[in-house]
């Protein structure tokens, strides 16, 4: 079973977990949001939708994008029940259906770390990003101490096929320089990034 199937069957229950304490993931997505810069906003793996309706305005035109039709069904749903307006598009995100400078912040909460390979999908970001814009990525990787529960987390996070890393480099191959860098929580599981398309990449 692949891995968008897997979302689609996931998708009903997908807010219900990620709002559970402690073990839930809500509290370090929302950190995203004070750093999205911009009046057209490209939110990549927007799951449930979530993220979008917290970024819609009318002065905002926003999109989601994820390639589960099941998790977008639930966007559509919630779209609808909070009366806020975002364009949703099923699509992958190693080939965004965009055109060059379409966005001035590009968005990722816990979607990255399903990438083996990422580099191409910062490339994709940089290409679709304006100039000077933003990527905001909030996602597992390694905490900075070696705690005992960190450990554990981590492996968890690996039996459930991601893969949790350092993007630094991988954004700086792509022409994106890091302007903002936290850990959030979850031991130090979970970091926030943000990263800026650089004025001599077009």
């Amino acid at each position: 079973m692949n891995l968008a199937r897997i979302y689609d069957l996931f998708a009903p229950l997908y807010d219900l977990l990620i709002c559970v304490p402690i073990f839930g993931l809500r509290k370090e997505q929302s950190a995203a949001l004070p750093y999205v810069a911009g009046g057209r906003i490209l939110e990549i793996g927007c799951g449930t939708g979530y993220l979008p309706s917290q970024m819609a305005s009318p002065e905002r035109s926003v999109v989601g994008l994820d390639f589960s039709k099941g998790m977008l069904q639930q966007a559509r749903k919630r779209l609808l029940r909070e009366r806020k307006k975002a364009s949703l598009v099923c699509a992958d995100y190693h080939n965004l259906p965009f055109e060059p400078c379409s966005f001035d912040s590009v968005v990722a909460t816990f979607s990255l770390s399903h990438a083996p390979d990422i580099l191409p999908v910062f490339l994709e970001i940089h290409r679709v990003l304006k100039k000077n814009g933003r990527v905001v990525i909030v996602d597992v990787g390694p905490a900075s101490r070696s705690w005992l529960g960190a450990r554990i987390l981590l492996s968890l996070y690996r039996l459930e096929g991601d893969y949790p890393r350092d993007e630094t480099l991988h954004l700086e191959m792509a022409g994106l320089g890091i302007i903002h860098r936290k850990e959030l929580s979850k031991l130090g599981t979970v970091h926030l990034v943000v990263a800026e398309k650089l004025p001599f990449h077009n």
